[in-house]
């Protein structure tokens, strides 16, 4: 008790204390053994209700003791059952007595009610009544209570009366007020179907509440109550986590290579894809402040190039406009008008009244500014933010974050106010937000606009971290002139082009490099006025400089190839990443063939009239040096002296006659195709090493038709759309559009189709051919210049081989400079910019800036691709080249762990539970030590059996001294008594070494999953053995007894000393 000196207990009273508890035990251990074995028998009678009603009585919490209880009076019928149904209540309620908040006894009064024929409920809730005078915050009666309620169909007036009373009698009875919510959202949903609060309602409510501030303004309780009166007012109780609303998409778009999705709060993928459709879980990530993989999360993306439907009450929509629920998010942003609420206004007053009564009160103020927040944002933002400033500084300074970080949300949703800037971002007529010098300490609230907003500028603000940042589409971010330290690693900024952190206090290089490392798109980094800047040599030098990342740039181009053909080796269509790379889209006979051949330099694709390229041809340059002797070198040892090729399904041949290249290009398209006019789907995969090239990836497809011929199926020229389609519509893919010169560019079936699936041209490339070959008076000039119609990425004229050339045998490199120097004469002013160098070259470089814009969404679908199959392999395990070798590793690797467990050894060691070795200690040393401590050597043993024995050893004979045979008799039949605490303790351990078989089994975790029939051998067999040797054992124990039993040694000094003890004690 408080305040009471505590006596320290004398060593004669703790002796004491320790003997009472010892015979408690005793008593228990007898009591609880006699349950169990009268349940083991079936004998569930009045004795075992009367044993368990007097453990249950002094400790309520032992539930088996109750369970038993059940079936016991379950077994009864008719009269007998329901007067032990009232006699339970009694039981219970003595238990509760002892034990006011015993799970077990509470619940097992709730059982009874429920199996009473005729309950007294009216008894039952005065009972409860008068329990919540004794504790208003014991849960157990408030649980038992709404049982009884339920029982007793009470409707939620009677509830809320109920509730009242308690408040009436105690303002600070929060669990009463919980319980008026709770009956409030009852009585609307009775009434409405929904929750609904009116006027008359909140006003009625809020005067109860006004009687509790004003009775007691520091009390928590009744301010809760209005805090939760103006949530559920506000509408906007949707957001909230613990919400029962269920989470619902406030915006769905789609930015190329992702779906961005966001949730009006955070939920798990599963909830998510019902609103996208998609089920498979390896292209989605979440974007969490908490994690950087999280499991629950408010933002989605479905990392994918291919736009994806979105299913919104009932209704199929296309994301080529991005689906915004633009009335929830004025909601959340607080605008748009709000209806004011007389009670809510009512409450300011009463509010502001309060705060000048209690100046130093910070409930009033408190609720003040929430209350303003709800109902006039706009015109009280002034009194608002000095509201919150006067609770940061003066009032409650303990909770400052708090503050300040509802002050920045304040100020967030201002500024999306001015000048409709909310409006016109829903609308996608303004993609940047910008908050200066403001003094927000956050931005929590503008991840609601992460699929909308690109460019972010909050410089001159009081910003800590960036992480909150959770804007995965973000492009440019300016931070300047914040108290930023360091730029941590964020998935939610990987797409940053443009980030500048002038005058932030960044001193060191290692507090930036593992954001920018992560950030792999970042053109431009500004970092003037910091520390940073003395610092810039070394920055250079862990930042490459814009010729090395060049250099890298042109070798992703490579790696971008190599996850092709490792992507084309899984088969699997849902594996398949859409890899940055050119397509090229013409006509038959358009001059595709030459295209690709000048920007090869060598003759190798096949020739003819027709559709010659009936199989899409995966073309990867290599660029490899001359005097580079590495990667010349063939597995023979030979070098490669000139240019080589190779072919996926050759394997490791090479080709060094191009000749050879067009005759497997043409045989392995018959093999699949046939010799007939049919296309496939299926591609070939063709590479070429040279110097003269640089490096690319292109698509080469079949030309496109409009009228079958000869063999070719009706339907070819939809089939080769089709295909066509199938390769441009992906959106890391970039469309080179060949049209010839002398037909009319504004009707070109290439372009057409390229506007059909890159409607803003961002990733349309086109190619005038057969310059040469245009009607004697006429040029290609407006063409070029984009003025019949303008290209984004432009237009570029080449000259083609002629036929004769091509038969003449005219090297490439020789028509190239016919090809210049006719573009010379014809069109001086545009020469630089055309041509098959200079088309090379662009390629080239819109190939590195598309792998640039794709790669941080490439980067993430690899890292959750290469995760899943880690985790793949992993459970897995290593592969299995010798089957015995493996089988004998596992089952040693399981009989380690299993002597480990025993010795202390293992690895993975338990800290909730003892297990192993240390249950055995604790078992021989506790359990059993305690058992035969427990055990009185004079227990049963009174004087008259002693004199009974002496008697009867004697016969007729007075005895003088104690026969020796009466003497043994009393000895060995408490001797005896050893062997049933030695038997449980063997039972117990063998129960223990069986429990370590499930253990052991968990850490070899990852063979057990892969092996499941193993495992459960391994089981069965290790508890064969344990139970064959249980019996042996057994017998072991109980012939030690017998041992002991056969001979008394009564020539033990420990004997010897405890009888002259004796001695002398009589004597004394």
């Amino acid at each position: 008790m408080h305040f009471v000196k505590k006596v320290p207990t004398s060593e004669e009273e703790q002796k004491a204390k320790e003997a009472e508890q010892k015979k408690r035990v005793v008593k228990y251990q007898a009591a609880r053994d006699r349950i169990f074995e009268k349940r083991k028998n079936g004998e569930l009678d009045d004795e075992i209700l009367a044993l368990t009603r007097n453990l249950l009585e002094k400790n309520p919490d032992i539930y088996t003791f109750w369970n038993i209880r059940r079936e016991a009076i379950e077994k009864r019928e008719g009269e007998e059952r329901e007067k032990l149904l009232l006699a339970e209540l009694q039981v219970c309620e003595t238990a509760i007595h002892a034990n006011p908040k015993s799970y077990s006894a509470w619940m097992q009064r709730g059982w009874v009610l429920g199996k009473q024929e005729k309950p007294d409920l009216e008894r039952e809730l005065k009972l409860c009544e008068m329990a919540l005078k004794l504790d208003c915050r014991n849960f157990h009666v408030w649980d038992h209570r709404r049982i009884v309620a339920r029982m007793a169909n009470l409707n939620a007036e009677e509830e809320l009366k109920f509730a009242e009373k308690l408040i009436a009698d105690n303002f600070s009875n929060y669990s009463a007020w919980h319980y008026r919510a709770v009956g409030l959202q009852r009585k609307s949903a009775e009434e409405h179907g929904r929750f609904i609060i009116d006027e008359e309602i909140l006003l009625s409510e809020l005067e109860k509440v006004k009687a509790a501030c004003f009775m007691d303004p520091d009390d928590q309780s009744a301010w809760f109550y209005a805090q939760w009166l103006l949530e559920m007012h506000s509408g906007k109780e949707w957001m909230k986590p613990d919400s029962h609303v269920t989470a619902f998409p406030l915006s769905i778009s789609f930015h190329g290579n992702n779906t961005t999705i966001i949730m009006s709060k955070a939920c798990n993928l599963e909830h998510v894809q019902q609103f996208v459709g998609d089920t498979e879980h390896t292209r989605w990530r979440g974007i969490s402040e908490l994690s950087p993989n999280p499991k629950s999360a408010r933002i989605w993306q479905y990392m994918c190039d291919n736009q994806v439907k979105a299913y919104i009450d009932d209704k199929t929509l296309s994301l080529e406009k991005p689906y915004i629920n633009k009335d929830y998010l004025r909601l959340a942003f607080d605008i748009g008008r709000k209806q004011s609420s007389p009670a809510f206004m009512k409450l300011v007053e009463d509010c502001r009244e309060l705060a000048k009564m209690e100046p130093n009160n910070i409930w009033s103020v408190y609720m003040l500014t929430l209350c303003l927040r709800e109902i006039a944002p706009v015109e009280s933002h002034d009194e608002i933010l000095a509201n919150l400033k006067k609770l940061t500084t003066e009032l409650d300074p303990k909770r400052k974050e708090m503050y300040l970080h509802m002050a920045s949300r304040q100020i967030l949703n201002f500024a999306l106010r001015e000048g409709d800037l909310l409006e016109k971002i829903m609308d996608g007529e303004e993609t940047q937000f910008a908050l200066r010098r403001a003094g927000i300490t956050s931005v929590e609230g503008i991840e609601l606009l992460a699929g909308l907003v690109t460019d972010l500028s909050v410089e001159g603000n009081e910003l800590r971290t960036v992480e909150e940042i959770l804007l995965p589409n973000l492009t440019h971010l300016t931070i300047n002139e914040n108290p930023i330290k360091t730029l941590p690693s964020t998935v939610s900024l990987c797409g940053l082009r443009f980030l500048s952190v002038a005058s932030c206090p960044i001193r060191s290089v290692a507090d930036v490099m593992n954001g920018l490392q992560g950030m792999c798109s970042l053109e431009r980094f500004v970092y003037c006025e910091t520390p940073l800047v003395e610092k810039t040599e070394e920055l250079k030098k862990a930042l490459p400089d814009r010729s090395k990342i060049r250099i890298k740039m042109e070798s992703l181009i490579p790696v971008v190839n190599k996850l092709q053909d490792v992507f084309a080796t899984l088969g699997r269509k849902e594996d398949q990443i859409n890899l940055p790379q050119i397509v090229v889209v013409g006509s038959q006979s358009a001059g595709k063939s030459s295209v690709l051949e000048n920007l090869v330099g060598r003759d190798f694709l096949p020739r003819g009239i027709g559709i010659v390229t009936r199989r899409p041809l995966i073309l990867q340059l290599n660029h490899v040096a001359q005097n580079d002797e590495a990667k010349r070198r063939t597995p023979s040892g030979g070098l490669i002296k000139d240019d080589w090729a190779m072919f996926e399904h050759t394997g490791s041949k090479v080709f060094e006659d191009f000749a050879l290249v067009r005759k497997e290009i043409e045989h392995e398209t018959e093999r699949v195709t046939g010799i007939n006019k049919g296309i496939s789907p299926m591609p070939i995969s063709l590479k070429i090493f040279s110097h003269r090239v640089v490096s690319l990836s292109l698509v080469d497809l079949p030309g496109i038709t409009k009228v079958p011929v000869g063999d070719q199926p009706s339907n070819i020229e939809e089939q080769i759309r089709d295909m066509i389609l199938s390769y441009i519509s992906n959106p890391s893919s970039i469309v080179l559009a060949v049209t010839p010169a002398n037909q009319d560019f504004a009707t070109s079936e290439p372009m057409k189709l390229a506007r059909q699936v890159d409607s803003d041209g961002q990733r349309t490339l086109a190619v005038l051919t057969k310059l040469d070959l245009m009607d004697q008076g006429t040029d290609a000039m407006d063409v070029l210049m984009g003025k019949v119609v303008p290209v984004k990425l432009g237009i570029i004229g080449i000259v083609n081989r002629s036929q004769q050339a091509i038969n003449d045998g005219k090297p490439i490199q020789e028509a190239i400079k016919d090809e210049q120097h006719f573009l010379q004469k014809k069109y001086p002013t545009l020469a630089s910019r055309n041509g098959t160098p200079y088309l090379a070259k662009k390629l080239n470089m819109l190939l590195m800036h598309h792998i640039r814009n794709c790669l941080p969404a490439l980067k993430a679908r690899v890292s959750i691709m290469n995760a899943q199959c880690q985790a793949d392999l992993i459970a897995f395990g290593e592969p299995v080249e010798d089957k015995n070798r493996t089988l004998l590793q596992i089952i040693t690797r399981f009989a380690t762990a299993y002597t480990s467990t025993i010795d202390g050894t293992s690895r993975n060691i338990e800290t909730t539970e003892l297990c192993g070795g240390a249950r055995i200690c604790y078992i021989f040393h506790e359990t059993f030590g305690r058992s035969l401590e427990c055990i009185n050597p004079l227990e049963n043993l009174t004087q008259m059996d002693i004199l009974t024995a002496i008697r009867n050893a004697t016969g007729t004979r007075h005895a003088l001294f104690v026969p020796e045979v009466s003497f043994e008799l009393l000895v060995k039949r408490q001797i005896q008594r050893l062997e049933e605490p030695s038997l449980r303790c063997v039972e117990l351990v063998h129960e223990e070494l069986q429990r370590m078989v499930q253990h052991c089994g968990s850490t070899t975790q990852q063979e057990m999953l892969r092996f499941p029939r193993l495992y459960d051998k391994i089981n069965e067999v290790v508890s064969g053995v344990l139970k064959e040797r249980l019996r042996p054992t057994n017998e072991l124990v109980e012939n030690l007894v017998a041992i002991e039993l056969a001979y008394i040694n009564t020539k033990h000094p420990e004997f010897a000393s405890d009888v002259g003890f004796g001695n002398v004690s009589y004597s004394s």
